[in-house]
């Protein structure tokens, strides 16, 4: 259930003369709703916190409340919604101690949405811009080695992308147009470099253009490179 986004609107009710009395504490229905779910008991935590919003509106836990009820969400594995909810939590909560997390699972969430390498990578790249976000945000963040793993592991699946266009150019015949998202990926410094450049090697040989062939096979490394070094031989 969707909260009133506007605060204020809460706390007017909360100072409400005519305010219907509630039967428990905030810190009581705040623990109940922790200790659902610590036992991952994710749907009764998020009906506990969402009912917290309007049985204590003025309380100074709503930021934690809230909190609980975007990583519920997320716990279940339902990243849309966690998305929402955490976008909630940085908008009307802007100087909580949550902020920091919420805005990295902001990212985790897209990370989790990111489609497979064959599907439009429009998610993707919005993920790595969360990341990115995060780190310009909190670059001192305990967070920080596990949102640069992570986004690293989103610019690699773009680099795939790249590549497989590139494998069905070069499938096609296509060379030159092959040899454009090879530069494009050999200019940016993938991790995938070593089949980049055996694959602009290819590209160049069936070019006839020996030279540049050569030149891109004496660059790769790793397991690609004997094969790369026979490739040389042959050119020769």
């Amino acid at each position: 259930m969707r909260r009133i986004s506007v605060i204020m609107i809460l706390l007017v009710l909360g100072c409400a003369k005519h305010v219907k009395p509630v039967s428990t504490t905030p810190e009581e229905d705040l623990k109940k709703g922790i200790n659902l779910f610590e036992k991952r008991k994710y749907d009764k935590a998020i009906e506990v916190f969402s009912r917290f919003f309007t049985e204590h509106p003025g309380s100074r836990y709503l930021d934690k409340v809230q909190f609980y009820i975007a990583e519920s969400y997320f716990m279940k594995k339902d990243y849309e919604t966690a998305l929402d909810e955490y976008n909630f939590l940085i908008t009307n909560f802007p100087g909580s101690p949550y902020v920091e997390k919420a805005t990295l699972r902001k990212a985790q969430c897209l990370y989790h949405m990111s489609p497979i390498t064959q599907r439009d990578q429009k998610i993707t790249k919005e993920a790595i811009d969360a990341y990115n976000q995060f780190l310009l945000r909190f670059p001192n963040s305990d967070f920080r080695s596990e949102a640069e793993k992570e986004r690293n592991e989103l610019i690699k699946k773009l680099d795939m992308k790249d590549l497989e266009i590139a494998r069905i150019y070069m499938k096609l015949g296509k060379y030159r147009s092959a040899l454009i998202y090879l530069d494009k990926l050999a200019n940016k410094g993938t991790v995938l470099k070593d089949k980049v450049f055996f694959m602009m090697g290819e590209c160049y040989e069936k070019l006839g253009k020996k030279d540049e062939a050569r030149k891109a096979y004496s660059l790769v490394e790793g397991e690609l490179k004997e094969k790369a070094k026979k490739r040389i031989e042959k050119l020769r």
